[in-house]
């Protein structure tokens, strides 16, 4: 008996030190708001819950967001917020705005916690988002002719605005920016234009500014555009060599669906036009497809109605051949930019695919849970290729029971196609241009000019603060980038006719890569490296010029030099604030000072790792003492970038020898 109370004291005791052990670690562990769930909400939820946008509250700080958090737990457990109605994986596209499984248990367990704010100096900066344009400076701005009055009812208002282009001839057209007057109120945009009159007439029969239209824009001749605006989504800015012909005299059109509201408000918006540059002149036009009834599969146009009680699905095949749009051609190959499928109220679901001649299906979009008031025209990441002789199919889902919230009519009636609001549709719009070998490697987002500061040691002169340009005084810098062998093997195309800047250090390659999965390249590029540490593209211009990512995402970045320890940025990157991250400072590192060097008051990358695989070891001793006579030369071992390999360069080495970088970013 004696000894089995020494066993219980002594188990007594153990899990006593366990306590003392682990209880500190769980209260480290706990989920914060500085910490953990800002980011989160910064990322997704704050461009439209801030002043003056379309959010019911805002979610800028820690107060807002605490007063909302069961709220803020529901609607993202019930994935309701943010709004985002594409299957994410079924098919991607630009702007997609969702959150992991792992980011809305963050959230829950936040909540669940107690919504404790943690450390407030762990809390990222607000982003600063984009005024005026989110492209560039526009080649035009046409604006409504005057404010529209919103009627504080409550209910949804759907209207049609002509602005007349004023073309005198046709315009090749890059991009269109919609810039809502008053962004709390606007909730979704489509574009058109119309050469028809019927447009302006239809408006001018009204007594107010504009012309009501609940799904489209009222009359066939309409000429769908491939532009859409919703909050926070980037325009579409057409890539090179692609873009859309607006004809001389036409009136451009936008719907715009106006939120609820309870008070009386008033929008007056404006259009931002971008048109081609003259040195990248339209080769293909954007061409627009379109699925109807008159393709659903053994009745066309007359099967289309929905009756009373039942939930109905049409299954569709092809494309249509209709007033001012054509049928897809199915004898080439093409390249999907976009797609826009409608319907209204009755809308459950879409599925919309292609099947290729060896059976191969390629995704488009699905939309399990269809809902009008978040729809929206969709761009493809990536163009998808559609070979020649594929099927179509589109798979459309219609509610017409008590059980569908959003039935415009209790009890159900029979529904057949029109245009208002307790009519119905099967409309698929789609953008595509024929195919030319690498399109579907072109990205579709903006791209984003990221701005960047380090330095080098070995180059750095703590004397003037500076980094030396000898290599580039002695004409040794190379025209193409360097990073072709091993161990980066980076395929980039980045060359110059020649050095554009005097003050340029050397080359220098920059790695995006997956927030969560440090090891995924999302997309490389080699750039230049300026005496005061900041990048410069090759184009001349500050910064460097990515153009696959998307801006409402966050990025961590690595940073590679022929002769440096590679670096990784320490924190998830905001890429639309337009700021500079600053590497000089070892809180932005990955590992901090163990992985950049204080020279002076400033930290540098550590000079000695020749072969550039993340340790410098004697490795790098033995390629510098094979080539340590070397001079007037472009080498990968020469630390202080003078054009000379001798004892500077061992004794850099030498300094720094055992230093590992950060594992994760290590190349083979």
């Amino acid at each position: 008996m004696l000894q089995y109370y020494k066993f219980i004291q002594t188990q007594q005791f153990k899990l006593i030190i366990l306590m003392f052990i682990f209880i500190p670690k769980m209260i480290n562990a706990q989920v914060t708001y500085s910490e953990h769930v800002a980011p989160i909400i910064y990322e997704n939820c704050t461009n439209c819950h801030r002043a003056g946008e379309i959010g019911p509250f805002p979610l800028t700080n820690y107060s807002e967001a605490s007063s909302w958090a069961s709220m803020i737990k529901f609607v993202t457990q019930s994935k309701y917020m943010p709004p985002w109605s594409p299957d994410v994986n079924y098919s991607h596209f630009v702007g997609e705005k969702t959150l992991t499984d792992a980011e809305i248990q963050t959230i829950a367990d936040w909540v669940d916690n107690g919504a404790p704010q943690g450390d407030p100096s762990l809390e990222p900066p607000l982003p600063n988002f984009s005024t005026g344009s989110q492209v560039g400076t526009p080649d035009l701005v046409l604006q409504m002719a005057q404010p529209h009055n919103i009627t504080g009812n409550f209910k949804d208002d759907y209207r049609v605005f002509v602005i007349p282009s004023g073309f005198s001839n046709n315009k090749e057209i890059a991009s269109l920016e919609f810039r809502p007057g008053n962004a709390s109120v606007v909730h979704h945009v489509l574009f058109a234009y119309d050469l028809t009159g019927t447009a302006a007439a239809m408006d001018a029969a009204t007594s107010e500014y504009g012309y009501v239209s609940f799904g489209d824009f009222g009359f066939n001749e309409a000429v769908f555009l491939p532009w859409i605006y919703t909050p926070g989504n980037d325009p579409l800015v057409l890539p090179e060599g692609i873009g859309e012909i607006i004809p001389a005299n036409a009136d451009l059109l936008i719907q715009v669906h106006y939120a609820p509201v309870g008070i009386d408000q008033t929008d007056q918006s404006s259009i931002n036009v971008f048109y081609k540059d003259v040195t990248d002149p339209i080769v293909r036009e954007i061409q627009t497809g379109i699925t109807s009834p008159a393709d659903i599969i053994g009745g066309g146009f007359g099967s289309f109605f929905i009756p009373p009680n039942d939930v109905k699905t049409f299954e569709a095949e092809g494309t249509s051949n209709l007033i001012g749009i054509s049928q897809v051609p199915t004898n080439q190959d093409i390249s999907m930019i976009g797609i826009n499928p409608h319907m209204h109220l009755l809308g459950k679901s879409y599925e919309i695919y292609a099947v290729t001649p060896t059976n191969d299906t390629i995704n488009l979009i699905n939309i399990p849970d269809w809902d009008f008031n978040w729809q929206g025209a969709y761009t493809f990441e990536k163009m998808v290729k559609i070979p020649a002789n594929s099927q179509w199919f589109t798979k459309a889902v219609y509610d017409n029971t008590s059980n569908n919230p959003s039935n415009p009519n209790f009890p159900p009636q029979t529904v057949t196609w029109g245009d208002n609001t307790g009519d119905e549709m099967l409309i698929v719009f789609y953008y595509y241009v024929p195919y030319q070998n690498g399109d579907e490697n072109i990205y579709l987002g903006n791209t984003r000019n990221l701005q960047f500061k380090l330095f080098l040691e070995g180059p750095y002169d703590t004397g003037t603060g500076e980094m030396s340009t000898m290599l580039n005084s002695s004409n040794l810098i190379p025209l193409s980038q360097p990073y072709n062998v091993a161990p980066y093997n980076y395929t980039g195309s980045e060359t110059v006719s020649a050095i554009p800047n005097a003050d340029i250090v050397d080359w220098i390659l920059v790695q995006a890569r997956d927030k969560d999965n440090w090891e995924s390249i999302i997309e490389s590029r080699a750039c230049f490296l300026l005496k005061d540490g900041t990048l410069m593209d090759i184009d001349g211009t500050a910064g460097v010029n990515f153009s696959t990512l998307d801006s409402s995402k966050r990025y961590r970045f690595a940073f590679y030099h022929k002769s440096h320890l590679g670096v990784l940025t320490s924190s998830d990157v905001d890429i639309s604030s337009g700021s500079i991250y600053d590497l000089t400072g070892s809180q932005n590192m990955t590992e901090g000072v163990q992985q950049t060097k204080l020279v002076s008051s400033i930290y540098a990358l550590y000079g000695g790792d020749y072969d550039n695989n993340g340790i410098i070891n004697n490795q790098d001793f033995n390629l510098w003492k094979s080539n340590s006579a070397t001079v007037n030369d472009y080498m990968f071992w020469d630390v202080d970038a003078n054009g000379v390999s001798n004892n500077q360069d061992f004794n850099n080495w030498s300094i720094n020898r055992s230093k590992v970088g950060d594992i994760s970013i290590q190349l083979p």
